[in-house]
């Protein structure tokens, strides 16, 4: 069980780098939380896609204050 989650890690990291890297917000721990709740959702836990769901909205509302107080 935990080869198929080290493997599901693996893809979703070579898989999603863009994503992760926009979630990390420059904090590789972050991104590799964040590839951790990706691949545990794909395998079927249902409280990692929750999670996985709220570091991007948080990620994204993030994102949308730094474009807004910087100007673009």
């Amino acid at each position: 069980m935990r080869i198929r989650l080290a493997l599901l890690v693996l893809a979703a990291a070579t898989l999603a780098p863009s994503l992760a890297s926009a979630m990390s917000l420059e904090d590789p721990r972050r991104a590799w939380i964040a590839r951790d709740y990706r691949a545990r959702c794909a395998y079927g836990d249902e409280r990692a896609c929750w999670r996985y769901e709220k570091m991007k909205r948080d990620a994204a509302r993030v994102m949308a204050k730094r474009r807004y107080y910087q100007g673009y």
